[in-house]
């Protein structure tokens, strides 16, 4: 009796794959791309956003333009990725989780991006 328990109790140990809600906060740096042939790099303006980790996606939570993306779950120990291809549209987020860096890489007709986002795991306070 004691051995089914030990093996009961190891097995939800080691099938235990859930996967808690992550929330970060992530502030718009700055975008380079090319738009129809021409370079750009422009800053971004955007304040802390509310980002979203989940076991099956990636969404920024109050920015309706940013697109929800499932979660790849391979390989990640240093980061964790979403990406989707829809038609020949394709999205893709990487958040590194030793800097804190969240890349948006974009691939629209005749457009590509990388923008970058500087991330903190608590939410940012008002000092003054």
């Amino acid at each position: 009796m004691k051995k089914i328990l030990l093996i009961s109790i190891l097995n939800l140990i080691i099938a235990n794959t859930s996967f808690a809600n992550i929330t970060i906060w992530c502030k718009g740096d700055y975008e380079k791309g090319s738009r129809n042939g021409t370079e750009f790099n422009n800053k971004l303006d955007i304040s802390y956003s509310e980002v979203m980790i989940t076991d099956t996606f990636i969404k920024f939570k109050n920015l309706s333009s940013m697109p929800v993306l499932p979660r790849d779950k391979k390989n990640e120990d240093l980061d964790y990725r979403a990406n989707q291809m829809i038609n020949l549209d394709w999205d893709s987020y990487t958040i590194d989780r030793t800097s804190g860096v969240l890349k948006h890489f974009q691939i629209r007709k005749g457009f590509i991006s990388t923008a970058y986002y500087n991330c903190v795991s608590s939410k940012p306070t008002v000092k003054f």
